[in-house]
C-alpha cells in the first residue's frame, strides 16, 4: 500500500482501558486529526474465547464482561470524538485476541497505534505480548505507545540502505511535517565486529561506502519534504542502542522492521526489537510495502 492509497485508510487504535492505551488513543487522535483520515478504534472481546463466563456479576449486576468491554470501547469512541470532532470515528468490537484483531485490521489501515503494555487475565500484560505480535506481523506501519512520551526535539529515523529505506524514510518525514519538527536521518555501522575469538575492529576504508550509502538514500528527502529540516548523522556502534540514545528528546523513533542484515524469516529485526523495548519515546516500526 503506498502513501496515497493509505491517505484513505483509517488510523486504528486498538484500547483495553489500560494507561498506555489512553497514551495510545490520544496520538491515534492526534494523527487521525491532522492527515484527515477516519480513526478506527478497536476493543478485542477475547473472554469467550478464553472459556469466561459472559454473565451479570455483583460488580456489574446488569451487565457482565461483554457489556463491561462494550462500554469501555464505547467511552473511547466517545472521547475520541470530543476530542477530534471533526474526524469520523468508528468503533469495533471483534470477538478476538487483541494482537489478532489489530493484524487484521492493519491489512486496510494506514497506521494502527498501541500500547506498549496492556490489561489482561492476570491483570497486565508482560511487555512485548500483543505490541511484539502487531508490530512483528502487522501489514502497515504501527506505533508503539508506552509509559515514556517523549521529549520536545524531533523524529528520529535509522537508516541501514535496505531495499525498504525510502519507505521507512518517507513516513519519518512526513510524521516529521505533520508534527512540525525536524527530522533527523541516522545511519549506524556497528565500529566492532566480533571475530573467532575476540572482538576486531572494522576497517576503517569501508567509512566513505557507508557515507556514500547514506547519500544515496536520502538526496530525495530535501526535495520531497521542502519543509521539513533534516539532520543527517553517521555513527558507529551498536544500531539498536545508538538510536535509542539518539533518540533521548525526541517525539518518536522511527525503524524498520527489518534491516540490511535480517533474515527474510524473521518478521522483526534486532534493531527494531532492541528499540521496542529501550526507545525513550513512542517508536513506530515500518514494514517494507506488501
Amino acid at each position: 500500500m503506498n502513501s496515497q492509497d493509505r491517505a484513505r485508510h483509517p488510523v486504528v487504535v486498538g484500547v483495553d482501558g489500560s494507561q498506555y492505551a489512553r497514551g495510545a488513543l490520544d496520538w491515534a487522535i492526534a494523527e487521525a486529526a491532522d492527515t484527515g483520515r477516519p480513526l478506527r478504534v478497536v476493543h478485542a472481546f477475547v473472554w469467550s474465547l478464553l472459556g469466561m463466563p459472559d454473565r451479570p456479576t455483583k460488580a456489574a449486576p446488569h451487565g457482565g464482561l461483554r457489556a463491561d468491554a462494550q462500554q469501555l470501547l464505547d467511552a473511547a469512541v466517545a472521547h475520541a470524538r470530543s476530542a477530534a470532532p471533526g474526524i469520523e470515528v468508528t468503533g469495533a468490537f471483534p470477538t478476538a485476541t487483541a494482537a489478532g484483531a489489530l493484524v487484521e485490521a492493519s491489512a486496510d489501515a494506514a497506521l494502527v497505534v498501541v500500547g506498549a503494555r496492556g490489561l489482561g487475565a492476570v491483570g497486565r500484560l508482560l511487555l512485548g505480548s500483543t505490541s511484539d505480535q502487531v508490530t512483528a506481523h502487522a501489514r502497515c506501519p504501527v506505533v508503539v505507545v508506552g509509559e515514556e512520551r517523549g521529549g520536545t526535539g524531533g523524529v528520529v529515523v535509522g537508516v541501514d540502505g535496505s531495499p525498504s529505506s525510502a519507505s521507512i524514510l518517507a513516513f519519518a518525514a512526513a510524521e516529521a511535517a505533520r508534527l512540525g519538527v525536524a527530522l533527523t536521518a541516522t545511519m549506524v555501522v556497528p565500529s566492532l565486529i566480533p571475530g573467532d575469538h575476540e572482538v576486531q575492529t572494522r576497517d576503517e576504508h569501508d567509512a566513505p561506502l557507508h557515507a556514500a550509502q547514506f547519500a544515496a538514500a536520502t538526496e530525495t528527502l530535501h526535495t520531497e519534504f521542502p519543509d521539513v529540516p533534516v539532520h543527517l548523522s553517521l555513527l558507529g556502534g551498536h544500531p539498536g542502542r545508538v538510536l535509542t540514545q539518539t533518540a533521548a528528546d525526541a517525539r518518536l523513533l522511527v525503524v524498520g522492521a527489518r534491516g540490511q542484515g535480517g533474515f527474510s524469516a524473521l518478521p522483526l529485526g534486532s534493531t527494531g526489537r532492541y528499540a521496542l523495548h529501550h526507545a525513550p519515546c513512542p517508536i513506530a516500526v515500518v514494514h517494507e510495502a506488501r
